[in-house]
């Protein structure tokens, strides 16, 4: 998935969904699956392995131990994979922050290391373990996934594949499967925070725009999206934890200057010092809260304390 700016994001969670070009497969909406969508994937992910587990077929576990008792793969090679996935997604996040080029030149380099390990042992791996329960549950899973998330083109209105019995009949493709259940993580990981924070803001066009919307919502006591909260996607619901935090900025009588609200680390650092301030005059006082204190905002992680440190901690997993 390509990197989303200001623009797009904008877009994106005023659509209340992400437009995509798959090779292959065409132009599509991807929308972010929602807790039940989550929730009935497990169990038919469930169902799928206790099906095949009584027709006989292996599980993992069975196949790990098979395969090292024939001498076909070392003990512990699984874990292996698992332990590269993690300093992979670690570099792919490092390096978006990095700003030196010869440190990016050296994490990428280390990054495209990862990546053929990656593929080298999972290529051995699938040979074998796509014929286990859990392999087969996982298709199942993703094909659940696949028949809730992906909206059909040109209007959107719809899903293309209006039952999950439609999507079994139609047999996909397993590669065109995979391209877009990796458009649907990558989507649903969210926006970064930076960009949700510029936006929320008010910084360039899209940030107006949405200042706007959202101000005018609030005079006009309408609702800003015309889905429930209930239903508002990550993102979404991010955006306007945010704003709800720069709203409280804006009307503060100790409004701090532009450059302190548009750099986040000062205006954090604002916030902490007015917080403290309050609780000294009066007592609790009027907590001002981040997208960061909400519980509610799924998978938004703090930025990295310091980006030097953890890039060496990353090129030294060799």
């Amino acid at each position: 998935m390509e990197t989303r700016d200001e623009n797009k994001v904008l877009t994106d969670i005023m659509l209340g969904f992400h437009i995509c070009l798959i090779e292959g497969v065409g132009i599509l909406g991807i929308k972010m699956p929602t807790r039940s969508d989550i929730e009935t994937a497990g169990v038919i992910y469930e169902s799928e392995v206790s099906r095949c587990k009584g027709m006989g077929i292996l599980t993992s576990s069975e196949m790990d131990d098979l395969l090292v008792k024939r001498g076909i793969f070392e003990e512990g090679v699984k874990n292996k994979t698992a332990e590269l996935y993690e300093q992979l997604y670690k570099g792919l996040r490092i390096i978006e922050k990095i700003k030196y080029d010869k440190a990016k030149e050296s994490i990428q380099f280390r990054i495209d290391q990862i990546k053929t390990e990656i593929a080298g042992l999972e290529a051995k791996e699938n040979e074998y373990y796509r014929n286990t329960a859990e392999f087969k549950g996982e298709e199942a899973r993703q094909l659940y996934i696949l028949s809730r998330c992906v909206l059909e083109y040109p209007h959107f209105n719809e899903l293309k594949w209006k039952m999950y019995d439609d999507i079994l009949k139609e047999r996909i493709n397993v590669l065109l499967c995979r391209k877009i259940i990796s458009e649907i993580i990558d989507y649903s990981r969210g926006a970064d925070v930076k960009i949700m924070r510029s936006i929320a803001r008010g910084s360039g066009l899209p940030g107006a725009e949405w200042r706007i919307r959202w101000n005018t919502s609030k005079c006009v006591s309408s609702p800003i999206f015309r889905e429930p909260i209930s239903e508002w996607n990550n993102d979404r619901t991010q955006l306007a934890m945010w704003s709800i935090y720069y709203d409280n900025i804006y009307e503060s009588m100790d409004r701090p200057p532009e450059s302190t609200i548009n750099n986040d680390e000062a205006v954090d650092e604002w916030v902490k010092q007015q917080n403290r301030k309050n609780a000294a005059t009066t007592g609790a006082g009027h907590k001002m809260k981040s997208a960061y204190d909400h519980k509610e905002v799924i998978e938004i992680m703090k930025p990295e304390q310091s980006m030097a440190v953890e890039a060496e901690k990353f090129l030294g997993q060799r």
